[in-house]
């Protein structure tokens, strides 16, 4: 090996060992960042301010979009406050990182999903919701497994329309109210012969 060839290798291990050492001062810093944030978020939260706690936790997960304690807080202070836009950005980015753990997560995020026309989403949650095993994770009262089975259906049958090429449009959406949904009677139109032309 000629010296030109030994001060370029040497070069390029140096120049890796330095990109090496800013990637892990940035981990460093960005985990320390995180670490603030949730401190912050908690003391907020503590003091009974859901909004600052919310603030505070969704810039922590910014930083570190799967960081469990602030993702459980900012689902906690989203749901209290009634924030269903960032209640479903954060129950959706726990789908997306394999997180979403349970039975009331799944079927809210599908109602979500669904009230949102995100279909694909919604039929996805909802199946994996609907074919889970009878644990007390995945519990649900009759009136939630009932709601998810006619999302389900519904969104099947968009899907269905749209692979058809029939131009359906999307299902109404189903009442909020947390009572038990009765079942849609189809209504039937009857055909009314025309009058003879006079």
């Amino acid at each position: 090996m000629s010296k030109p060839d030994r001060r370029e290798k040497r070069k390029k291990e140096r120049e890796e060992k330095r990109k090496a050492f800013r990637q892990r001062q940035q981990r460093r810093v960005r985990w320390e960042k995180v670490e603030e944030f949730s401190w912050l978020a908690e003391e907020a939260f503590a003091q009974k301010d859901s909004r600052s706690a919310l603030d505070w936790a969704l810039k922590g997960l910014a930083l570190d979009p799967v960081h469990p304690p602030l993702m459980n807080l900012a689902l906690s202070c989203a749901r209290i406050l009634g924030d269903d836009p960032n209640l479903y950005h954060l129950l959706r980015q726990c789908w997306k990182g394999n997180i979403l753990r349970g039975g009331p997560a799944h079927w809210l995020l599908g109602r979500l999903a669904f009230q949102r026309k995100d279909l694909d989403l919604a039929q996805k949650v909802l199946q994996k919701l609907l074919e889970a095993p009878s644990t007390d994770e995945w519990r649900l009262s009759k009136a939630q497994r009932k709601e998810a089975q006619e999302y389900f259906e519904r969104c099947r049958v968009r899907q269905l329309s749209l692979f058809s090429g029939s131009p359906k449009a999307y299902p109404p959406p189903l009442p909020m109210e947390k009572e038990p949904i009765a079942p849609q009677k189809e209504k039937v139109q009857e055909s009314v012969p025309s009058p003879p032309p006079t």
